[in-house]
């Protein structure tokens, strides 16, 4: 008996090892790509293209990393979508209206989800600001305050209904740009993307 439960507690263990290795071949696989995408993207010459194009430049570089999950895409695009960092252009995102709520629906999403990227305490107050007053954004700046943020992410689309999940968002950002609604792009300047 003795040997099964060392046979079965080394057998657990081995389980581990191989988890933890395929979660961190996970994680520098994603980070490779980012590595290589940006390698790629730094390549365009973005300030010899028009206004639509370098919009169209930018999104088409973060939206598909944002997708696959990638934090730091997603950070940067909340950073697009958000007007408060000077310097960049805004990205308005595909679909939507260019009303202050439909904006900030975008911004919510997007903010979330790359908070356990962001180090900004520009994202905290927004969120802060923008979610004190909606049913369960409370609760959810409560949870960040005193807990690991990717459990308060997951309570915010899983219970709460705060955000969508963010595979469900991403089929509705798609669905949007296959029936043509593009994203645009509002006073697109110098930006660190662009050298």
């Amino acid at each position: 008996m003795l040997k099964f439960k060392r046979n079965m507690g080394l057998g657990f263990l081995v389980v581990l090892i191989a988890i933890g290795s395929f979660a961190s071949y996970a994680f520098a696989e994603k980070d490779e790509e980012w590595s290589l995408a940006r390698e790629n993207f730094e390549k365009i010459d973005l300030k010899n293209m028009s206004e639509e194009q370098r919009c169209d430049a930018v999104w088409n570089f973060l939206w598909p990393l944002a997708k696959k999950g990638n934090l730091e895409a997603r950070a940067n695009l909340f950073k697009y979508a958000h007007p408060a960092w000077p310097k960049l252009p805004q990205i308005i995102m595909p679909g939507q209206s260019d009303d202050e709520i439909s904006m900030i629906k975008h911004q919510i999403v997007l903010g979330i989800y790359s908070l356990e990227f962001q180090s900004d305490k520009d994202v905290d107050a927004f969120l802060e600001e923008n979610l004190i007053n909606i049913p369960h954004g409370k609760n959810f700046l409560e949870c960040i305050k005193n807990n690991p943020k990717e459990s308060c992410i997951k309570s915010a689309y899983a219970t709460a209904n705060l955000i969508p999940d963010f595979k469900d968002y991403a089929l509705e950002i798609d669905a949007l740009l296959a029936a043509g609604m593009k994203q645009r792009c509002v006073n697109f300047q110098d930006t660190p993307w662009i050298k």
